[in-house]
């Protein structure tokens, strides 16, 4: 993650802690997290992050993932749920919005939904001449 990259999570992170009216403990305390790294991560100092830190913050906070990591303004459609293994596997191939978008909405039963990051990789590479 590059510094810059780093910077603009931190602040993310600090406004939507803020909006949800939530201490650095509270959201260490429902994240897992510890509130040492909380304060890291919003001062830009977290250097390279894992994804499942991400994606337990943004459960912590009630936000969707690319809420938190994404530098577009727009917000998932309404009801669109990024699943936590397509969060990690976005985040570690750096995907556009529309990239995730697309490949959240795909109609899987509950039973064959990917659950790994390997199975939405080959997802992915399948889809991605459509997309």
């Amino acid at each position: 993650m590059t510094e810059r990259t780093a910077i603009e999570i931190g602040k993310r992170l600090r406004s939507l802690r803020r909006r949800k009216g939530l201490s650095q403990a509270v959201l260490a305390e429902r994240s897992g997290i510890s509130r040492a790294s909380i304060t890291n991560l919003e001062r830009g100092r977290a250097g390279d992050v894992r994804a499942e830190t991400l994606a337990r913050l943004a459960t912590a906070l009630e936000v969707d993932l690319f809420a938190l990591v994404s530098e577009r303004k727009a917000e998932p459609a309404a009801g669109v749920i990024i699943p936590a293994a397509l969060g990690k596997f976005a985040l570690s191939q750096n995907l556009n919005y529309r990239e995730v978008q697309f490949l959240a909405e795909i109609p899987f039963s509950d039973a064959r939904q990917p659950s790994k990051v390997e199975e939405w990789e080959k997802i992915y590479i399948v889809l991605k001449p459509y997309m």
